[in-house]
């Protein structure tokens, strides 16, 4: 049975510094939203099979997110992977593609393109690399300013919107895959090694 599925995440301060908001009311509460448009949830398929999702592993990710925010380069190849895939489907499911740009995740875009790439998603990168040639020189700055200057100067354009939605609506349809294979990264690479040690 396909449910849509409302999740609401409090998440107090994280959000803000992740994605460069200074407005209090997403600082207090971040929702994301899935319907059967976005991500197919069976419910009782999810409970039987014990399925993990992202959100199982919340206090991991935070931990994750105070690493990359005091030293990204720090990062390990997986954790990288990790951070900036699991942002982008934050963003995107906060707003579409075009979020990764006017929040803090287009500061690694190149990064996050090169990740989706190892990871086995080049067309999840195409995505990106198709949006990223309505920038300057098809290269979104590091800027978070100068970049949303420029989504600020693209004309009123149904045309951008509705290749934006297709782009968001092929995104939605993937997303699913990926965070699966995000969830399997973390349990066979990431948390696997920490357990180790």
């Amino acid at each position: 049975m396909v449910k849509q599925l409302t999740i609401k995440i409090i998440i107090m301060g994280l959000f803000s510094d992740l994605f460069g908001c200074n407005n209090s009311a997403f600082k207090a509460q971040q929702t994301i939203r899935l319907d059967n448009n976005i991500s197919q949830f069976d419910q009782t398929e999810s409970c039987s099979n014990n399925k993990k999702t992202l959100l199982d592993f919340q206090t991991d990710w935070k931990k994750l997110v105070d690493k990359a925010l005091s030293n990204y380069s720090s990062l390990s190849a997986d954790e990288r992977i990790w951070y900036n895939i699991e942002c982008l489907i934050a963003q995107v499911d906060n707003g579409g593609l075009i979020s990764h740009y006017y929040n803090s995740g287009a500061d690694y875009n190149k990064e996050t393109i090169m990740d989706l790439i190892t990871f086995g998603f080049q067309d999840i990168a195409d995505l990106l690399l198709q949006i990223n040639k309505l920038f300057p020189n098809s290269e979104p700055s590091t800027d978070i300013n100068e970049r949303n200057d420029v989504i600020s100067s693209w004309p009123n354009n149904s045309e951008i919107d509705k290749w934006l939605e297709k782009f968001d609506t092929y995104f939605y349809n993937r997303e699913p895959e990926l965070e699966q294979e995000l969830v399997n990264l973390i349990e066979t690479r990431i948390l696997e090694k920490v357990l180790e040690k």
